[in-house]
Order: structure tokens, then C-alpha cells, then sequence
């Protein structure tokens, strides 16, 4: 039975120890092996400066000032537009983080008709929240 002893150095490497008669020499030095970094944290992500917030045919649209200050419009919940359960207008003129995830929303083939039963998957904004 081997026994492993994880432990983490100030150069971020991990080094792993054996219990006596598994096969392994005693005073062996444990390889090395390379940790990925830590992601960074939720703060450090990208804001956005809510421009404006407009209701379509396929989804919510929010038009925003990238942190390059470049525009963006991204696609959105509906539950984002005016008068959605999640109404963002509130935060027009803010700084705010997104929260995306793939959403369904009707086919640009569809043009507009509520009849039509194309989608496509996208990747939408579902969730704002103020910036620092």
C-alpha cells in the first residue's frame, strides 16, 4: 500500500513521500512536479460600463463600454430587459461584471417571427452585478 504525503513549498511544487517497504528507496528525493497557478479571482475579472439595455426579437441586448472603452453589444436573458424580473436598467451608467452562461434564443432565420421554432445556443449574459 503506498501512502502519499502531499506538501505544498514556497515555489509551488509538490513533493510526495512512501511508507517503508512499498518499493521505494528511503531519503529518495520526491520529484518535482509543476502546480498550475490559482485562477484569479472573481474581482479581477473584466468590467463593463452598462450603456443602455434594449429588448429584441431573440433576446435581450445590452450595449456596453468594454474596459478598453471600446463598444460591445452583447446578447442577454430576457429576464434582463425592461421590465424582466431581473430589470437592468437600474444599472445603466454603472460599472458591472457579467455573468455568462449558453442560452437558447430564437434563430437569426427566424426574423423576428414568433411562430418560428429555430434556435440557436449562444453565449449570453444571465446576470449582472455592480463592479467594486
Amino acid at each position: 500500500m503506498r501512502r502519499w504525503v502531499v506538501a505544498v513549498t514556497a515555489g509551488w511544487t509538490l513533493a510526495c513521500a512512501s511508507a517503508p517497504g512499498d518499493g521505494v528507496e528511503a531519503g529518495a528525493e520526491a520529484p518535482e512536479v509543476e502546480v498550475p497557478e490559482a485562477p484569479e479571482p472573481a474581482s479581477a475579472a473584466p468590467s463593463f460600463v452598462l450603456v443602455g439595455v434594449t429588448a429584441g426579437d431573440a433576446a435581450c441586448y445590452l450595449e456596453l463600454k468594454g474596459p478598453s472603452g471600446d463598444p460591445v453589444t452583447m446578447d442577454a436573458d430576457f429576464e434582463l430587459c425592461p421590465g424582466g424580473a431581473h430589470d437592468a436598467t437600474g444599472l445603466v451608467g454603472r460599472s458591472v461584471r457579467l455573468e455568462k452562461k449558453p442560452l437558447q434564443v430564437m434563430a437569426p432565420s427566424c426574423q423576428g417571427d414568433p411562430e418560428c421554432t429555430e434556435s440557436v445556443t449562444v453565449d449570453a449574459v444571465v446576470g449582472l452585478t455592480p463592479a467594486g
